[in-house]
């Protein structure tokens, strides 16, 4: 979880406007800033994806997809990290974060992981969008040593059950899906993986991503920031760790 408090004074039109444009950047390289949330997305008391990154010192923000719940990150940190695709990061030999995970046969969970990440860039629909990203947080948590049912704890019983219903409709589609868009940002296992920033020095655990840009459409952003009442926001936020 991101637990972060800052202020951000948002032209909401420009920065609508920036991450329609970002979803077609070329990622190559490596090094990722965490720039902040999307304002007023927002379940459960948590800031939800997709969330705004620069990759590589790149001036043009990306969206990316937090499946990491138990992990801290705060705005301006960076940290080194691997694109890999969706293939690599489970399994015996996954180079994911959680491939640890489901006695190391963890594919199916980043495939699952992996469709609710698709669906959540192409909808229009704020409500469903936090939803897909609770179903995502979920997967990998109940796996984390320690971890528990974080939906359970945090959501009303209709949010609850809507991420419930997401996660076996994941569970079902996963097998045939299309996935061949589906990247996964995961820490280096080198201390370049740890994230550090202004507002954390100490270095601390870097949280895992995910990048589909075949598949984003965020006209839905653009939509919801014209949708709100001023343009500065008290942002708080979290992000899931497995």
């Amino acid at each position: 979880m991101i637990r972060t408090f800052y202020r951000i004074l948002v032209a909401t039109l420009a920065l609508g406007a920036t991450l329609t444009l970002s979803q077609s950047v070329a990622l190559a390289d490596d090094m990722l800033t965490f720039i902040g949330p999307t304002p007023s997305l927002s379940l459960g008391g948590e800031y939800t994806s997709p969330y705004v990154f620069n990759i590589n010192n790149v001036n043009t923000p990306v969206l990316l997809v937090c499946d990491d719940f138990y992990s801290n990150i705060w705005v301006g940190d960076s940290w080194t990290a691997n694109r890999i695709s969706l293939a690599e990061a489970g399994g015996t030999n996954g180079q994911g974060k959680f491939a640890y995970q489901n006695n190391s046969d963890s594919q199916e969970y980043y495939n699952e992981a992996g469709w609710l990440a698709q669906q959540l860039m192409s909808t229009r629909d704020p409500l469903l969008s936090e939803q897909y990203s609770w179903a995502i947080w979920e997967i990998f948590a109940l796996g984390t040593p320690g971890g528990t049912d974080i939906a359970s704890a945090n959501l009303g019983s209709g949010d609850y059950d809507a991420v419930k219903n997401l996660m076996a409709k994941a569970s079902a589609m996963q097998g045939g899906a299309d996935l061949s868009d589906v990247y996964v940002y995961t820490p280096v296992l080198t201390s370049d993986g740890l994230a550090s920033g202004p507002n954390n020095g100490t270095a601390h655990t870097a949280q895992e991503f995910f990048f589909v840009p075949e598949a984003s459409s965020p006209a839905f952003l653009v939509f919801n920031l014209l949708a709100l009442p001023g343009i500065l926001f008290l942002l708080r936020r979290r992000c899931l760790r497995g």
